[in-house]
């Protein structure tokens, strides 16, 4: 599934989503680092720093609402993008039993 998953490059300090913003799609770090931040009271908390591999904004996806964080790239960062249509079609691969 990931290999047909398109790549997007990020270079450092740029925004991947804000918080607020729709969850169109869940990230898979392929290379480089993400912070995950959250506006409180109007001082910016970090509250994670995801590197290779990680998978995030699946909350917001999957529950179709707004995006609880903001996401930025720390060095340059390529990023997989993984949207509905993709995972749509990979379920539809399985079997009925394993689908239900």
């Amino acid at each position: 599934m990931l290999a047909s998953a398109p790549e997007k490059t990020y270079q450092h300090g740029q925004i991947i989503f804000e918080e607020g913003s729709p969850g169109d799609s869940v990230y898979m770090i392929k290379s480089g680092s993400v912070e995950i931040s959250k506006m409180i009271r109007g001082k910016k908390f970090v509250v994670e720093l995801l590197r290779q591999g990680d998978i995030f904004g699946s909350i917001g996806f999957t529950g179709g609402i707004e995006r609880n964080f903001t996401a930025r790239s720390i060095g340059e960062t390529i990023i997989l993008l993984i949207k509905q249509d993709l995972i749509d079609r990979e379920i539809k691969k399985l079997s009925p039993e394993i689908r239900s």
